[in-house]
């Protein structure tokens, strides 16, 4: 009897003893596999975090009034337009091409530099054949501007313009202009298939 009894109360013990370890084992398998969801669905939330960061750093392509497309990097900086691309005769088959731009900047800032190498962003044009035109400035050119309010800007000088252009190119399929505004905001801006305007003044 008094075996039955010890043995019965040996049983019950270890049983005791045993429920919580399989528990505990249950339970921290089910603590790995909420662990390992979480990790997917953070992992998952964080690459399209990122995502959409990389998105949102990729600047908007927008209409120009006077043909092509536009890409301003630096929008948070200024708001940027071009009037046009407008070039000058040099001979009866050759001329010089520039642009002329509206600034309106975001920004305290009364200086921009515009048309050099900024960056390692030079400053040129490619026609439709892929023939590229640079200018012969060493650096930018230096332009007043003002927050809040547009200014138009004629890049114009002899050492900003794209030099020996043929006057049967009609249009530019890609200009690069380089811009310095800060440290922070400094680099390129991007112009595609932009007409030019032959021996027209700008208005």
């Amino acid at each position: 009897m008094k075996r039955n009894i010890i043995r019965t109360f040996i049983i019950a013990v270890a049983a005791i003893f045993a429920v919580p370890q399989t528990a505990d084992a249950q339970i921290g398998n089910l603590l790995k596999k909420a662990k390992k969801a979480v990790e997917t669905v953070t992992g998952t939330t964080d690459a399209k975090t990122a995502e959409a960061k990389d998105a949102g750093t990729q600047a908007a392509e927008v209409a120009i009034a006077s043909g092509g497309t536009m890409i301003n990097p630096f929008s948070d900086a200024a708001d940027i337009e071009l009037v046009g691309c407008y070039g000058k005769s040099t001979s009866e088959n050759f001329g010089t091409a520039y642009l002329v731009l509206k600034v309106k900047m975001k920004l305290n800032k009364n200086r921009i530099i515009l048309s050099g190498n900024e960056n390692g962003n030079k400053t040129m044009a490619i026609d439709a054949d892929g023939n590229s035109y640079g200018t012969s400035a060493m650096g930018g050119m230096g332009c007043d501007v003002t927050e809040g309010v547009f200014v138009k800007l004629k890049v114009d000088a002899p050492q900003q313009q794209f030099k020996d252009v043929k006057k049967s190119v009609k249009e530019f399929q890609m200009i690069k202009m380089s811009i310095y505004i800060d440290p922070q905001y400094r680099g390129a801006l991007t112009f595609k298939n932009v007409p030019i305007q032959w021996d027209v003044e700008p208005k």
